[in-house]
């Protein structure tokens, strides 16, 4: 039991990229190197991680959308696939990674998408987002979501993954173009 315990917290350690606090005051969303992914974690997961690439190839000279959101239940692969995207992508993009549970405040969303719209000047970023329904259970929080997805920069594109869409609503699903 104890192994099987050990094996299950080394899985979720490289579910999702970890970021790393800034001396500078920044959020520390900033990823500043690609997440592992193991082959296994995405078996069955081509075609999804096709067409994502595909949409990304084209960000952001040739394909103008605002972001692109995944979902499915719980284990159906979300986050390795995210995992894989941000490897794939590490040099090209700039990126910032966050599960939405640490986007506790409006002030952190705000934040958040500042960096990104800074980083921007350089490189197009890609801004991860996971369990992005956690940001609409609050209002005060969809509401900053919101209104940072209608003000983002053109070269920012937002990538979030859910297991409960019907949790957000309308005014915010209408920013993920492709799902």
């Amino acid at each position: 039991l104890a192994s099987q315990q050990h094996q299950l917290h080394q899985q979720h350690q490289h579910r999702r990229p970890h970021h790393q606090q800034q001396q500078d005051g920044s959020s520390g969303y900033l990823l500043h190197q690609p997440p592992v992914v193991r082959s296994d974690q995405l078996l069955g997961l081509d075609d999804p991680a096709n067409s994502v690439r595909q949409s990304l190839q084209l960000f952001p000279e040739g394909f103008a959308f605002s972001g692109i959101l995944l979902f499915g239940p719980p284990g159906s692969g979300k986050s390795a696939l995210v995992n894989s995207l941000i490897a794939s992508m590490f040099g090209r993009f700039t990126i910032f990674a966050v599960s939405a549970g640490e986007l506790t405040a409006s002030s952190h969303i705000r934040s958040l998408f500042s960096e990104a719209a800074a980083a921007s000047t350089d490189r197009p970023v890609v801004v991860s987002i996971d369990a992005v329904d956690s940001i609409c259970r609050s209002d005060c929080l969809k509401l900053a979501f919101r209104k940072e997805l209608d003000r983002k920069s053109a070269r920012v594109v937002v990538l979030a993954s859910t297991n409960l869409p019907w949790e957000l609503d309308m005014s915010v699903l209408r920013h993920f173009e492709r799902r």
